[in-house]
């Protein structure tokens, strides 16, 4: 019996927006059926978590949601949240569930209990950042167990540090990738 070998080429279409279409495509995502996985990608980190939770809040229907926090500690964590939204933004741990911006909002690791499902309450999991696993297999395992096992309506994907192609690596698993693009925003931006 002849086997025979075929290659298939995953073509992500990728489109770049500026805040205002950001944000109006990616409650087009979150008001879709079919689709359930994007990764956000930009180069100003807090302008991409920021434009995500705005998003989110403006929505109404997704309230519940779960932060998966990759290869970062909690104080950073806490301080990119505080940074990107706002410095009244509530610390948070990974025991409590906290209300802001109209959100419920839990906490975990994606290097914990990731074979054990989760998110059946969740209208939303986003994972945040993603990036730092590409570089060991391993992690990279780990984060899709992690990925297998939300049960949330939605998985939101959001790079920071967001500088070489590594993200790409979670094409096969995003139903579409949206980059953000603040470069126009102010002189700062523009100069970076």
């Amino acid at each position: 019996m002849d086997s025979e070998k075929v290659t298939i080429i995953l073509v992500m279409k990728i489109d770049i927006y500026k805040p205002k279409d950001f944000v109006s495509k990616l409650n087009d995502f979150l008001e879709s059926d079919v689709e359930k996985n994007i990764l956000i990608r930009g180069y100003f980190d807090d302008d991409k978590l920021y434009a995500t939770m705005y998003a989110l809040q403006q929505s109404h229907e997704y309230v519940n949601g779960n932060v998966v926090l990759g290869s970062i500690n909690l104080p950073y964590a806490n301080e990119l949240f505080q940074r990107a939204i706002t410095s009244n933004f509530p610390k948070f741990d990974l025991q409590r569930k906290i209300h802001t911006m109209g959100l419920n909002l839990s906490f975990s690791k994606y290097d914990r209990e990731i074979d054990m499902p989760f998110g059946f309450e969740d209208s939303f999991t986003l994972f945040l950042p993603v990036e730092s696993v590409f570089f060991s297999k391993r992690d990279f395992s780990k984060l899709k167990h992690k990925i297998e096992s939300s049960k949330a309506d939605k998985n939101i994907f959001i790079t920071t540090n967001d500088f070489s192609q590594r993200a790409e690596m979670l094409y096969p698993f995003v139903d579409e990738v949206l980059v953000l693009d603040t470069t126009d925003l102010d002189d700062k931006h523009l100069s970076t």
